[in-house]
């Protein structure tokens, strides 16, 4: 089958490569001239660990040697009172790989793309609209190159071409917060070196991550209830968010004092309401232009790539591409949307405006059954494909 996929983040690119796998010829059009570093890190989950080992054994191999694994992540409060732990070891019945692997979102885009078959990677071909017909489907791009193919993915992110075709305008959700990312040269020390740290201010939306994704280097964010669209100014902002901070152990304002106030990347948090469908005839979505989700549950490029496979194994088995397409969906759908939901309930519990509500919140936080974020983990991690 030949498959045009629109975008080359991590999702289309893990579905080439899962496509490619099959026997498809599969290119892979992105509307940037050039692929450059982007992004800070992520956390690469068990699912995602697994999506990767499917696909070959040897993507995962190399995602571990460039990234950091974590043995346990926690939330905590700024006076040090631990609200939630995860470790690793619960884990480790189920999933043989049961660490969290912490890696620069550049090093992994980077291992994906040079797996593609030579050839595969069209830059600067930004789409325009497409054609959708009984017999194929044809991708119009705005610098006027056309092509044709039996299937059209659009993996080109929350703010899809491909999506606003097919549904028209679908409002995005404002989390109400705006983050601040970056890689920050520090080696972390004691406890703090093998961990994915999350720590809450008592204050609505004030919080900050971290954990190393190589020996040298951490990745870390920051969040705060902020009206979306503000204007930057980098130098003032860096010093405005030290001294939003000084309530947080000094090793967060120890990350973003080492990194220049130019690296810090700042975005607003939006999500995708859940949708009932993901596609039309010989078009269909995938990663974030479909199931778009606030990061509270590190689960953005997890999801992406269970996408990714879940629609390669969904041609293997369904000959007949209509057919082939609803699996993946019915597959898909249910696990995307819980986590897009759950991540924004999360959202909206580090929003709490009212003090007695945040103390309550983190009591229930606290006591709350083992078993209850165990069977979350288990959601999360059990692939959907």
């Amino acid at each position: 089958m030949r498959i045009l996929i629109s975008g080359a983040g991590i999702g289309g690119l893990t579905a080439a490569l899962a496509l490619q796998q099959l026997g498809h010829d599969v290119d892979v059009y992105e509307a940037a001239p050039e692929l450059k570093p982007v992004g800070a890190g992520l956390w690469l989950a068990p699912n995602g660990q697994q999506v990767l080992e499917r696909i070959n054994p040897a993507l995962l191999e190399q995602a571990v040697a460039a990234g950091f694994e974590t043995d346990e992540a926690f939330i905590m409060t700024t006076s040090g009172q631990v609200l939630s732990r995860i470790n690793a070891k619960a884990f480790q019945d189920r999933y043989p790989r049961n660490r969290t692997l912490a890696i620069k979102r550049s090093e992994l885009h980077q291992i994906l793309e040079q797996a593609l078959k030579p050839g595969t990677l069209h830059l600067g071909h930004r789409l325009a609209r497409y054609s959708n017909n009984s017999e194929s489907v044809t991708a119009f791009f705005n610098n006027g190159v056309q092509a044709q193919a039996d299937l059209l993915v659009g993996a080109d992110g929350i703010h899809s071409v491909v999506r606003h075709q097919l549904f028209g305008t679908i409002p995005l959700r404002y989390s109400g917060q705006t983050c601040w990312r970056g890689l920050s040269p520090i080696k972390l020390e004691g406890d703090w070196k093998h961990k994915a740290a999350e720590i809450w201010a008592d204050a609505p939306g004030l919080r900050a991550g971290f954990s190393h994704v190589s020996p040298e280097t951490v990745y870390f964010y920051v969040t705060n209830l902020s009206p979306s669209g503000q204007s930057r100014d980098t130098d003032a902002e860096k010093q405005a968010l030290l001294e939003k901070l000084q309530s947080f152990p000094s090793v967060v304002q120890d990350l973003i004092e080492a990194t220049p106030a130019e690296q810090l990347i700042r975005s607003d948090l939006w999500d995708l309401p859940p949708l009932k469908t993901y596609g039309q005839g010989r078009v269909i979505l995938l990663g974030d232009a479909a199931h778009a989700t606030t990061p509270n549950l590190g689960q953005g490029a997890n999801q992406a790539m269970e996408s990714a496979l879940a629609l390669a194994n969904s041609l293997a088995t369904h000959p007949e591409l209509h057919a082939a397409l609803k699996r993946y969906e019915q597959c898909r759908i249910p696990k995307a949307t819980s986590v897009v939901k759950a991540s924004w309930q999360i959202n909206q519990l580090v929003n709490l405006r009212n003090p007695l509500a945040r103390k309550a919140r983190n009591f229930a936080i606290r006591h709350a059954p083992r078993s209850l974020a165990q069977r979350q983990f288990e959601m999360l991690y059990k692939l959907s494909v």
